[in-house]
């Protein structure tokens, strides 16, 4: 999740923002404290954009990205929760800053620019918009592509990341990026980019990404080759990837509304043909232990959804039905709508996002034909990060384009043609 943290003259003297532009300087990153209000939802290697606030020369200032765990300090003799943050981009807030406060307004919302408390969360789509605006770093070769050694090197170093993330082995993200810059003539912040960008296409593929390296969706079309190519052999590892049931938090923060729109890839005519080749509706549906964990997700998602409706006596009416009864309902979980009405669910689970395809049983199509809006589908998607739901009733014809994928066949006896002596 990204944060947007915030930086007072007044608050914080000058000096000490002096001190860190000079170590910057030398070492081309710096690592400092910073109070963080929304401290429980933050993790290693989150987004943060640094804004100076007052009554001058506001915008943002530094970039980079939370570096370790959240703890009580002192900070001006009372206790504040802080988390260390290392800026990748910092510039002096009292020259140009890398993104105006003209330009922020176009993108965060006047509550968040003037919040007092420094360290609150802004939406993924909202820091997307701000790495668009943020300017390219001068000491990266300027309006250069990159070569196909250098994607090849990053993409090594991406992969071999997230084999200790699946495998839950520690890693530095840090020490991976500086050994990178002892070998590519690229900033911090570029590596950090392409870095995101191969996370786009896996994210687009449906494939588990390396947590903090959230997806940006500019991608140069040679690197869609170079991860596809990797995937051949790391494909079937990170589709078989067990990972924890998450448990559900409020199901406020769980249900969304249908897709309109997508992230959006610009190497699109790369992309596609590796998107069949590496098809997230045939994986997903092929994948049993996916297909239980979302289940499961739900079960305790309806369970958490009663309790916050008052309708407690309804829980333990609650039925896993494909597993306590067998599949082939047409369904997987019984439950109850707002008014105590019974509803009937279908789970459909993806790690990829809220576009993903997936496939439909024409007994699915059926039963949800019979039993009308009190069939819906729950679609997962997100899974084994933060997973979100959004639910189309039936009958599926009125919320889903369906296509034809088999036809289910047997041989046509030949007729037998009589003889004549």
């Amino acid at each position: 999740m990204p944060f947007l943290m915030t930086w007072k003259p007044e608050g914080w003297p000058y000096e000490n923002v002096q001190r860190m532009l000079k170590e910057y300087s030398e070492n081309g990153s710096v690592t400092e404290p910073w109070r963080i209000n929304a401290f429980k939802r933050s993790f290693l290697g989150d987004r943060v954009w640094l804004l100076r606030q007052g009554s001058e020369n506001r915008g943002i200032f530094g970039v980079g990205e939370i570096a370790g765990q959240p703890s009580m300090r002192i900070y001006q003799g009372k206790s504040h929760m802080m988390v260390p943050v290392r800026f990748t981009r910092l510039v002096d807030p009292r020259g140009k800053l890398l993104i105006s406060i003209r330009e922020l307004a176009s993108v965060l919302e006047t509550s968040q620019i003037g919040a007092q408390a420094s360290g609150n969360t802004i939406k993924p789509e909202q820091s997307a918009a701000l790495d668009a605006l943020l300017p390219s770093d001068p000491r990266e070769r300027e309006g250069t592509d990159w070569t196909e050694d250098e994607i090849s090197a990053l993409v090594t170093d991406y992969f071999a990341m997230l084999q200790k993330e699946v495998s839950g082995t520690a890693y530095s993200k840090t020490e991976h990026r500086r050994n990178l810059l002892r070998s590519l003539q690229r900033s911090e912040g570029s590596i950090e980019r392409k870095h995101q960008n191969v996370s786009a296409v896996l994210h687009r593929l449906g494939f588990r990404w390396i947590q903090g390296y959230k997806p940006l969706g500019n991608v140069q079309t040679a690197l869609v080759p170079v991860v596809a190519h990797f995937l051949r052999s790391a494909a079937k590892d990170l589709d078989s990837v067990a990972e924890a049931i998450p448990a559900p938090s409020s199901t406020a923060d769980v249900f969304v509304t249908a897709p309109t729109d997508a992230l959006t890839i610009n190497a699109s005519s790369a992309i596609d043909p590796v998107a069949r080749k590496f098809d997230i509706a045939k994986r997903d549906a092929r994948n049993k232990a996916l297909g239980q964990g979302g289940e499961e997700f739900v079960v305790e998602l309806e369970k958490a959804r009663l309790t916050e409706l008052g309708l407690k006596d309804k829980i333990d009416q609650v039925v896993w039905a494909s597993r306590d009864e067998g599949d082939g309902l047409g369904y997987d979980i019984r439950s109850f709508a707002d008014d105590g009405t019974a509803i009937f669910i279908e789970v459909k689970t993806t790690r990829g996002d809220i576009n993903a395809p997936f496939f439909i049983t024409e007994r699915e199509r059926l039963i949800a034909e019979r039993k009308g809006t009190q069939y819906l589908i729950y679609r997962v998607f997100s899974f084994g990060r933060e997973p979100k739901v959004f639910v189309i009733p039936g009958p599926l014809e009125n919320g889903l384009e369906l296509r034809p994928t088999a036809y289910r066949a047997s041989v046509r006896p030949t007729p037998k043609c009589s003889q004549t002596g």
